[in-house]
This record gives structure tokens, sequence and C-alpha cells, in this order.
């Protein structure tokens, strides 16, 4: 009786540490999921962001109009004044000129002029009273200065920085005639409104930051399908082809590389059945054998083969791109034809015109250098090569 109390008791203790443990074990799991959508919560909440880095998002908007030359009528400027909003120290004036200043010389080619008698306090003392003056509130003598130091334009700078919002403002005045040449307002809230995809699950998506106007895809590409003129195994073909070509671009676009794929089939397989004898005397090379005899051995063109070459594109369009006028690119392929039993190296220069969004056709010269066929274990026969070409029409993306 006693041993069994004892066994009683001792399956009792076990079971209770198997409780606790459990229970513990529940207890882990449950601090471990809080803890981690406390991260979670504290993950999804956006940080403030720093004044410098608002202002470095400005500026890369007005780098991106410089590189794109939608800055005009600027050749030679100089800064005449520079502007911040009460709750922004005065010492960061010559700061932000320097921040602008190094954009433009960087991705343009506008001249800057420095102008440093344009800012030196000058004191006159007139009827026993001292009055100071600066040329840059004297129209009189900041004209003379612009004819002395070659200045085309006076480039006024604003900043206004909010806690919502900051505002990087340009005005660009002729120095001569006095009128108003070039102006542009930077704002943070439109640039955010631009900068982040939100997608269905809430997930944010930042944007390059040293070029805002790359937020699309740099991939492209182009599927056509026309003529194609190919050196043949005899002589040249008349095909139907199909050219695939994808790329990146680069350069802010003007520049693409890439590879291009070339599939080209005979269309009589497709219309007719294709007629093909042995002994033909048009398609049969007479070849001599090792012991002296002779023999007619039929060598047929290919009627499908395919390329691939690597491809260097340049756009002559100017940037943004415009997609209602009709924009011309060109292109330079290195790479070869393969067919059963047949493989040629060569290369190709194409020209294209793009029409609208999606439309564009592609005129291309291709070489192939000659090669050698194995037509059988015995004999080899040399292709001649040439001058191919195409014609085709097709869809960008």
């Amino acid at each position: 009786m006693g041993t069994h109390r004892s066994a009683l008791k001792s399956s009792r203790s076990s079971c209770g540490r198997c409780i606790i443990a459990f229970l513990s074990f529940l207890l882990c799991i449950g601090f471990a999921e809080r803890k981690a959508n406390a991260q979670t919560f504290e993950d999804d909440v956006e940080a403030p962001r720093k004044f410098n880095d608002v202002l470095g998002d400005l500026l890369n908007e007005f780098s991106y109009d410089l590189k794109t030359n939608q800055v005009s009528g600027l050749q030679n400027i100089s800064v005449r004044r520079v502007a911040v909003s009460e709750n922004i120290p005065k010492s960061y004036e010559s700061y932000l000129e320097s921040l602008v200043l190094e954009r433009v010389r960087k991705h343009s080619k506008i001249k800057v002029i420095q102008c440093t008698a344009c800012r030196v306090k000058r004191s006159v003392v007139e009827n026993n009273r001292l009055t100071i003056t600066i040329p840059i509130n004297n129209q009189a003598e900041l004209d003379k200065l612009a004819d002395q130091l070659g200045v085309d334009a006076w480039l006024d700078i604003a900043l206004l920085y909010q806690e919502s919002s900051m505002i990087l403002a340009f005005n660009a005045f002729d120095s001569k005639t006095k009128e108003l040449i070039w102006t542009k307002v930077y704002s943070s809230e439109s640039i955010n409104r631009k900068s982040k995809n939100v997608d269905a699950n809430g997930k944010v998506e930042e944007v390059d930051e040293d070029s805002p106007k790359k937020r699309k895809s740099n991939f492209v590409g182009a599927l056509t399908l026309g003529y194609h003129l190919v050196p043949n195994v005899k002589k040249a073909s008349s095909m139907l082809g199909v050219n695939l070509r994808a790329g990146e671009r680069f350069n802010l676009g003007r520049s693409e590389i890439g590879a291009m794929l070339v599939a080209i089939v005979d269309p009589q397989l497709f219309v007719s059945d294709y007629s093909n004898v042995d002994g033909d005397p048009s398609e049969s090379e007479e070849v001599v054998a090792g012991d002296g005899s002779t023999e007619t051995i039929t060598i047929n063109p290919f009627q499908f083969a395919g390329g691939f070459f690597a491809t260097y594109h340049h756009n002559f369009f100017t940037l943004p791109e415009n997609i209602d006028s009709v924009r011309f690119g060109s292109h330079l392929g290195i790479g070869a034809l393969y067919s059963t039993g047949f493989l040629a190296f060569g290369g190709r220069l194409g020209m294209n015109m793009k029409f609208g969004h999606w439309f564009l056709t592609e005129a291309g010269v291709a070489y192939y250098a000659p090669t050698k066929i194995r037509v059988n274990k015995t004999f080899e026969y040399t292709t001649k090569g040439g001058i191919g070409g195409d014609i085709t029409f097709g869809l960008s993306f």
C-alpha cells in the first residue's frame, strides 16, 4: 500500500512538473511573440527625417534638372542673394550657397562667377551722417560689376523650413534686361509623394537618392518581327525572323547595354512543301575523296537558325523622353549565328525609330564570317559568309 501511494505521489509530481514546464513554454512563446510584435510596430513607425536629408532630396531634384538641361537660359551666373527663414541660422546661408554651386559645377556646363565685391560693405559720410551701402542693394553698382565680371544672370536662392515641409526656391534674372529668365520651386511634400510607392501590403519602397527621376525601372526591351536576308551555306536566303532585344539603361537613359536574340526560319516551311532533291546541280558540290575518287554531296541550306548578340544601344532623343515625337536610336552588336552543324561569328549595326509609347521599327545590317561545315566524317565545306540585313516592326517595353 505504501509503495502504491509512493508511486502515485511520484506520478503526480512528474505530471505537475510537466504542466509547469508546458506553461513556462507557453509563457516564453507569448513573450517572444509580444516582443516580435513590438519590434514590428517600432519598425513600421517611420522615424523623423533629418534636416540635411530633406535638403539633400531637394538638391537632388535640382541636380537632375541640371543634368537634363531643364535649367535653360543660364550661361555665366553669379549668386546675388541667399535668404533663409527665421528659424534657420543666418550662418547657414553661406553653406547653402556652397551646396548649390557645387551641384551647378558638377552637373552642368554653367559657368559660376564669384562676385566678392558684390557683398563688400562701403561706408560713406554725407552731411555728417555715416551711410553703409552694399552693391547688391545698389542697382547701378551691380550693373557695373556685371559688366566687369561678365555676369549674364544673377541667381537668388531662398530656403524656407517649417515643421511639416521644406521649400527651396530659385530665381534667375538677366543682368541687363532685369527679366526673370528662370524660376523653380522644390517642395519636400511633392518629393515625398513621388518618391514612395506604397503597395497593397503597406510596404514603402524608397528610391535612389542620387537621381529622383530614376524611380522607373531601367530595364528596356523590344520584340520585333520582319524580313531577314541571311548569308546561308551557299548563297543569301530570304527568311522570316524575330528579334528580341533587352538591356539596361545608364548614362541618364542615353545608353543601353544588353543582348539580342534572333530567331529566323524559312517561310516556305509554312506556305508549301520544301523540295530538296539529292543531286540537284544548283545545290551540289563535287568533292574529291582521299583515294582520288569523286562523289557528289548535296549541301542543303539551313532552314532555321538562331543568333545571339551582345549589344550597345545609344539613344539620340533628348531626356526626359517625349513619347509625342519620333525618337531615334542605334545599336552595335557582336555575336554569332547558329544552326545544326553551322556556327558563324559576326556583327551587326542597326537603327531604330520609336513611335509613341509602344511601337518601333528597326533596320540592321549584319556581317557573318566564313565558316567550315563538316559534311560527314571525311569532308568539310567552307561557306562564303557575307553581308545580310533585316527590317522589322514590333513593340518596345
